[in-house]
């Protein structure tokens, strides 16, 4: 007989796991958990231009202050953020190949973040420090993630191709 602290136990954990047809959509595709994730830190990077610029920009960022507009930034980072998440939606060759040109745009994005960081040196704090190593892991995820699917791009094309010229022998 189970006690009622191991039956609560394990009614948390069933709990924390996502349903079935959750996980299955969200790991159909082997990049699909990273573009949401991209997506969705965007997304909060969006909100941070939009309505937290002038606080935050007078600390770690000081030096991208007078070079971005923060509205217009968070504006665009804002679009690209939910058109990363929109395309990781669907599966097609079309908006697989648009996820690609949107996870090098967000490379683009976390690579002015982290020069941003970069040109505040010294001093070096802990907090510089782990976004050396956060906003370096965000560039490199997406630009890998980009690569992949340019692959399996290459690969359904040349599958296709073959099949064509099959069909017409």
């Amino acid at each position: 007989m189970k006690s009622k602290i191991s039956t609560w136990v394990e009614r948390q954990l069933i709990r924390c796991n996502l349903p079935e047809h959750i996980r299955t959509w969200l790991f159909q595709t082997e990049t699909r958990t990273f573009e949401i994730f991209n997506g969705v830190m965007l997304l909060l990077w969006a909100f941070i231009f939009i309505f937290d610029s002038p606080e935050f920009f007078q600390n770690d960022y000081r030096n991208l202050d007078g070079h971005l507009h923060p509205v217009l930034s968070g504006s665009l980072i804002l679009m690209l953020s939910v058109l990363t998440i929109l395309a990781s939606l669907y599966t097609s060759l079309g908006w697989r190949t648009f996820q690609v040109y949107l996870l090098f745009g967000s490379c683009v994005v976390w690579a002015v973040i982290l020069a941003g960081l970069v040109s505040v040196v010294p001093p070096f704090t802990f907090s510089i420090w782990m976004g050396f190593i956060v906003y370096g892991f965000l560039f490199v995820i997406p630009w890998w993630g980009a690569v992949h699917i340019q692959d399996i791009n290459q690969k359904i094309r040349a599958d296709a191709e073959k099949a064509k010229a099959n069909a017409e022998i």
